[in-house]
């Protein structure tokens, strides 16, 4: 019986996000069984990985990390590689260490599903912006895979397929009318992704460079040594969840929220103004909104769009019936940052 292990990678400024389900074949036997899951029922996960890489071997590993071996190299990725001195920076273009960080992906999976011998479909999601670099970063990981040692394990794959796509591929198969605008809102940047007929318009997308999270962090008059955490600071003030009293304690958080308040309409206005500039944005019936920090501008969307707005609510509520455990509160805000991969990985292995 031939196992394939179906992954979606995405590449997140601050995160990375991974789907995949792993194909267990038709049965060949009267029950039907192996290792207690239905041969015909596709098994799906989902992992995270810090935005982290560190050319050195870490023997101590925190639960998202990995150690890559390849010939006489090594590499830890995740979060034991977050304080490296060689730290992957948070700005920096996301193929310089895409290979580093799928395959750092690809272990984590391989570990916690013991998928050492099978097939191997994987996909990757980069910004459009870079993609001069997706032959070579396809080409990168095909050679890897036969002789890459993930957390000290030589799996045994078979690759299927290594491809990589612009990002917003995963969402552009969902996008229902047959000419439409996705937003997508990063940690760095804001991508414009003109879709028709379930397409992406790859000559015409846009990337708002620096207009992500990051303008808001540049903005708001505090600074700490992690951006990392203190864009998870604000987005937690933003929905809502109290963000600046753990920021800045209680005696200073009033001043805190009225800087922040002000803050967030400056950023607000920079990019409504950039955003404005694409003649689309007054003219298609949907503008489709998705990313990471989404949450954190809903109310000025929703006043600026109005009915036009759309967030792929119907794919959420599939992503929690493929992963109940998303469902779980602390993984309430993260499920938006899954919408483009799990998408793509939908479209996998369907189509």
């Amino acid at each position: 019986m031939v196992y394939t292990l179906t992954v979606a990678a995405d590449m997140g400024s601050s995160l990375g996000k991974g789907c995949y389900t792993i194909d267990k074949g038709p049965p060949n036997d009267a029950e039907g069984f192996v290792g207690g899951f239905q041969r015909n029922t596709p098994r799906k996960g989902w992992v995270t990985q810090a935005n982290a890489v560190d050319e050195e071997k870490h023997r101590d590993l925190a639960p998202d990390s990995c150690t890559i071996e390849i010939r006489d190299r090594a590499w830890t990725v995740g979060e034991s590689a977050r304080y490296a001195l060689h730290e992957t920076r948070v700005r920096a273009a996301k193929s310089n260490t895409a290979s580093i960080r799928v395959l750092g992906m690809l272990g984590k999976i391989i570990e916690q599903e013991k998928f050492t011998e099978g097939s191997l479909d994987l996909r990757v999601l980069l910004p459009v912006g870079e993609r001069k670099t997706f032959q070579q970063l396809e080409d990168n990981l095909t050679k890897a895979m036969y002789e890459v040692r993930l957390n000290g394990v030589k799996p045994s794959l078979r690759i299927n397929r290594v491809r990589v796509y612009p990002e917003g591929s995963g969402v552009a198969q969902n996008v229902i009318v047959p000419d439409a605008l996705v937003l997508m809102f990063g940690h760095k940047d804001i991508s414009i992704v003109p879709v028709r007929n379930r397409v992406i318009q790859s000559s015409a997308c846009q990337t708002i460079t620096g207009m992500g999270m990051i303008a808001l962090i540049n903005e708001f008059p505090c600074y700490i040594n992690d951006e990392l955490l203190l864009a998870e600071f604000l987005h937690m003030e933003a929905v809502g969840k109290g963000g600046l009293k753990r920021l800045v304690g209680e005696d200073s958080l009033e001043k805190a929220r009225i800087n922040f308040k002000q803050a967030k309409a400056r950023t607000w206005r920079r990019i409504l103004q950039q955003l404005m500039l694409e003649p689309k944005v007054n003219t298609v019936s949907k503008i489709y909104v998705t990313g990471g920090s989404m949450r954190v501008w809903l109310p000025e969307l929703k006043a600026t769009f109005g009915g036009r707005l759309a967030f792929f609510a119907d794919s959420l509520k599939s992503m929690i019936s493929a992963y109940p455990d998303m469902q779980e509160p602390k993984n309430k805000e993260i499920k938006p940052r899954f919408t483009d991969s799990f998408l793509l990985m939908e479209g996998a292995t369907h189509g």
